[in-house]
């Protein structure tokens, strides 16, 4: 999946995917998370690994 796909995809935008992906946007909030998880079709742990 592009970053482009995912960012349509949870609505975020593409410089915001581009910069986690990079790490160099740290700590995103559980609402960010949750629409990058949702929209790969994913529970939030397994893409995020947080317990």
């Amino acid at each position: 999946m592009t970053q482009y796909t995912l960012a349509k995809m949870s609505r975020l935008s593409v410089g915001y995917i581009c910069h986690l992906e990079r790490g160099t946007r740290g700590n995103p909030s559980y609402r960010t998370m949750y629409k990058i998880s949702f929209a790969l079709k994913r529970k939030v742990k397994e893409v995020f690994n947080v317990g």
